[in-house]
């Protein structure tokens, strides 16, 4: 992420359980852009929390999530998407989720269907999220062309924030400091763009 975006504008998320894993190597990055989980809420809590982090500081800014235990084998061309992306996150008015070219019907990774590509429209919408099928199901994806899910997104914060209210409001709920109702609505598998 070095080469794409500036050390002083990069926040980095761990859990207190790995640090003797990143002490060393992040010794010299300032308190204020590590966010330290006391333990493992999982990954849509400590997204939800960077986030409000950067609302404070310009809720209208861009930010991407780029998750750490991925092997990039074409970094080059990583680079190249991951620079699109932020380029056209300043007017697409959703999240931009990558997407990579599947190659095996993978049961480990999850699978982005995506909606055929309406006319003007310069990216696809997401008809549905698969996590984890089966064998058969992933060789189904992987007929039909379906992409593995990189987890990597970029969009304006406000956004981000608002499909986390959209898609988990009892989170979101409570990360405003609000005992959230035992009604909210479900997650949703709509709203991301490839």
């Amino acid at each position: 992420m070095a080469q794409i975006l500036p050390p002083d504008r990069t926040l980095l998320v761990m859990t207190k359980a790995h640090e003797p894993y990143y002490a060393a190597a992040l010794a010299a990055v300032p308190p204020r852009l590590m966010v330290v989980q006391p333990g493992n809420r999982g990954t849509l809590p400590a997204i939800l929390w960077s986030l409000l982090r950067l609302s404070r500081l310009d809720p209208h800014d861009i930010a991407g999530s780029f998750p750490s235990d991925h092997y990039i084998a074409d970094e080059e061309m990583f680079t190249e998407k991951v620079t699109s992306a932020f380029v056209a996150a300043e007017t697409v008015s959703g999240v931009i989720l990558l997407g990579a070219a599947a190659t095996v019907p993978e049961t480990e990774y999850g699978w982005i269907e995506a909606e055929p590509m309406e006319t003007g429209s310069r990216l696809p919408g997401v008809r549905r999220f698969w996590e984890k099928p089966s064998r058969a199901v992933a060789q189904m994806l992987l007929d039909r062309g379906c992409l593995w899910n990189t987890f990597v997104m970029v969009g304006r914060v406000d956004t981000f924030l608002e499909l986390i209210r959209s898609a988990a409001p009892r989170l979101r709920d409570l990360s405003n400091g609000r005992r959230a109702g035992r009604n909210g609505a479900g997650p949703r598998s709509d709203g991301g763009r490839l």
